[in-house]
């Protein structure tokens, strides 16, 4: 028989995904805006897809959260650039 994992102390740093919910675009960004709920807080975070593909970016911002990247606008302007490529990114 299987055992259960022993459950994770308050200090961990695990998390689990609980769900997914629509989320408000920040003004100045394009994309499409997600909630990411997971068992430490929810992530919001924004979606530029590309029609069928097969290869993807994830963006990381600071410490301070936000998504405009290292400078304003930066993270928004490759994501439109690698979708016209066929590259999703979040």
């Amino acid at each position: 028989s299987m055992t259960q994992p022993a459950p994770a102390p308050d200090n961990s740093i695990a998390m689990s995904i609980q769900g997914l919910t629509e989320g408000t675009l920040p003004e100045g960004q394009t994309g499409e805006p997600l909630v990411i709920q997971t068992s430490r807080g929810d992530i919001p975070i924004i979606v530029h897809r590309a029609k069928d593909s097969k290869l993807g970016v994830v963006w990381v911002c600071g410490a301070r959260g936000g998504f405009g990247g290292p400078g304003p606008g930066t993270y928004m302007k490759l994501a439109e650039q690698f979708t016209e490529q066929g590259i999703t990114s979040l």
